[in-house]
């Protein structure tokens, strides 16, 4: 006790030079702050790279067989992982590696990329090319937002979070990426009306496979253009006179969205 009581009378007999040092130090800790490089949540985990694949229509068993292992199998054995961790829900695979913290992540990011660089056609049709998520901290995700509707079409939904709520969050400073899954994608499609087509033979093939495009170029008949309205000729009989067949005959353009993959597999599409 006897230094402490040393120490306050001290502080109490000098307390202009006290005042002084308390105001000096203030200063210097107020001119420390304004040039700290530090954030307020300092980055305590290792550095990470997010690759994210759409797999539009694919139910999680799928996204998982068919999209995440074949990604995952391309990325077995960069350099410098540590950990490599997945996730695959509806119509999204989204895949997480770990690095050494003493490595360069733009390195790392580099060696990703150039790993995924052929991938895009080993998966099945329809499912987007991988791609790397933007540069983020540990603590990078702020806030997940879902939408439910009692009225609205799952099609508009995702309309709605694609073309309104994504760019507004873009918009806000400090926002680097806003991930958007689930619902149904809009689409313009072109929707053929099988019994429009049925007395066409040469229809009958899929509307712009080779096998069609070559029975049209031998029969003389010219080729579809959908913006300007070209004609396809009807050949029932070489000798018959051709009757004209305008694209809208057979075919109409509308708004869709993709059918799910296991649907299609079950034949229940409309």
């Amino acid at each position: 006790m006897g230094l402490l009581n040393a120490v306050v009378s001290l502080a109490l007999r000098r307390r202009g030079i006290v005042i002084a040092l308390g105001l000096l130090a203030l200063a210097y800790g107020v001119f420390s702050l304004t040039r700290a490089r530090y954030d307020v949540f300092p980055e305590f985990a290792p550095p990470e790279v997010s690759i994210e694949t759409d797999a539009t229509g694919l139910a999680p068993e799928q996204v998982e067989q068919l999209v995440t292992q074949p990604v995952e199998n391309v990325l077995n054995g960069v350099p410098g992982v540590l950990t490599m961790r997945s996730q695959s829900i509806r119509g999204v695979s989204n895949i997480t590696m770990t690095f050494d913290p003493g490595g360069d992540i733009f390195r790392d990011r580099q060696l990703v990329a150039e790993r995924l660089a052929g991938v895009a056609a080993e998966l099945p049709q329809g499912v987007g090319p991988p791609r790397l998520t933007p540069l983020l901290s540990s603590t990078g995700d702020a806030l997940i937002v879902g939408l439910t509707s009692k009225t609205a079409t799952l099609m508009e939904q995702r309309t709605l979070a694609d073309w309104v709520l994504r760019p507004h969050l873009l918009a806000v400073s400090g926002v680097a990426n806003v991930a958007v899954f689930g619902g149904d994608v809009r689409q313009i499609q072109i929707q053929l009306d099988p019994e429009e087509i049925a007395p066409a033979p040469e229809l009958h093939h899929p509307v712009g496979s080779p096998r069609a495009v070559r029975r049209r170029r031998a029969q003389g008949s010219p080729q579809r253009d959908w913006g300007r309205g070209s004609r396809v000729h009807r050949n029932d009989k070489p000798a018959a006179p051709r009757a004209d067949i305008g694209a809208g005959d057979f075919a109409r353009i509308a708004c869709g969205h993709g059918h799910p993959v296991e649907q299609r597999r079950h034949g229940h599409a409309r």
